[in-house]
């Protein structure tokens, strides 16, 4: 089992990855292709829906998943930026990350 400071989001890469082959407009079979976003980690490259799986696995067995859904309810009300289903990998990235020690509104023992 993998732990949070092994999945610590690094840099994210994009590519295209062939899925299957289409015909096209002119009758040739062509690739079809789709586009996949990875995080760079300490365990290599990771596909974004692999590693948010893995990391919610993480937090859950080090036993901060009280810590995630306080974090989530902090970014619901200050992150107006966010939509609803992109609040959770955000706040896997803050507390990967322990960004959330530096909010001056967010206090840690009454979350917990």
């Amino acid at each position: 089992m993998l732990t949070i400071k092994e999945l610590m989001p690094g840099l994210k890469h994009y590519r295209q990855e062939p899925i299957g082959k289409i015909l096209s407009r002119n009758g040739k079979t062509v690739n079809e292709y789709k586009g996949f976003e990875y995080y760079e980690t300490p365990q290599g490259l990771m596909r974004m829906d692999v590693w948010h799986s893995e990391m919610i696995k993480a937090i859950r067995n080090e036993g901060k998943g009280s810590l995630l859904e306080a974090i989530i309810n902090h970014c619901r009300l200050n992150c107006a930026w966010l939509k609803e289903d992109e609040l959770e990998e955000y706040a896997c990235h803050c507390l990967a990350r322990e960004s959330y020690k530096a909010w001056s509104d967010f206090v840690i023992g009454e979350q917990q």
